[in-house]
This record gives structure tokens, sequence and C-alpha cells, in this order.
């Protein structure tokens, strides 16, 4: 075999491996509990506490009045701006969230479309058409 040929057969190989540890890195820095600390729906504030805790492709919440739910997320960390398909079970119902976010420090900002049905947003911003989340890491 040519080098040529061994080194791109090598460099094939490591592609996956590193888009695993890639997707891993950013797994680790959603991994925990965060609660809000602001939320822009439609383009008014919210004053709302919502809990959210991401573990693995796990998705517990925690509503203001105790109430609970349950569900799945995944994220793509190599889009920009990364996104993340969020799925939760409550009273019966499946809501699915197609989002995008950012982690900065202990500050997450999560943005998704205002009401049912609306597309993924392409950035990260309050407007009429999105609910923005802010969101500080609990210690």
């Amino acid at each position: 075999m040519r080098p040529t040929c061994i080194l791109l057969i090598a460099a094939l190989v490591a592609i996956p491996a590193i888009a695993g540890d890639a997707a891993k890195e950013a797994q680790g820095k959603l991994k925990g509990a965060w609660t809000t600390t602001e939320i822009v729906k439609g383009g008014q504030k919210e004053e709302v506490k919502i809990r959210l805790e991401f573990d693995g492709g796990k998705l517990n919440v925690t509503l203001p009045n105790g109430e609970t739910a349950t569900g799945t997320y995944s994220i793509d960390a190599s889009k920009t701006p990364a996104t993340m398909d969020i799925s939760i079970e409550q009273g019966g119902n499946t809501h699915k969230i197609d989002a995008i976010y950012e982690i900065k420090g202990d500050v997450l900002r999560l943005c998704h479309a205002h009401g049912d049905g609306g597309a993924r947003p392409t950035a990260i911003e309050a407007t009429e058409k999105t609910a923005l989340a802010t969101l500080k890491r609990d210690k």
C-alpha cells in the first residue's frame, strides 16, 4: 500500500473517534441541574422558575408548582448554533421541542419556537417567534 493510502485510511478511522469525543464533551458540559434566571416568550419576560436536569439523554423537568415531567434529549454540538431535540412526557402528552443552545461557563441559553409547531430558531435571541430561557447551573 502506498503511504498516502495508509494516511487516508488512518484519518478516516480517527474521524468517528474525534466526533465521539466532542459529543461526550458536549454532554459533559450540559450534564447536571439548571434553573431558569430569565425566560422571554414572544418578546415578553416571564418570572418563572423551572429546573431542568440533564443526564446522558434523559431529562427531568420541575415546574414552579412542583409538578415534574420526564423526557429525553439529544444534542448536536457540531452545528452552529448547537442544536437540541427535546421530547417531554407530561399528563399523557408528548411535547417535542426543536431548540438551539449555548453554554458559557455556568450559564445555559436555550432558544426554541414560541408556540407549537414553529421552526427551530437560527439564532439565540428573544423575538416575537421565539422563547429564550437563560439558566444557571445549580451548585
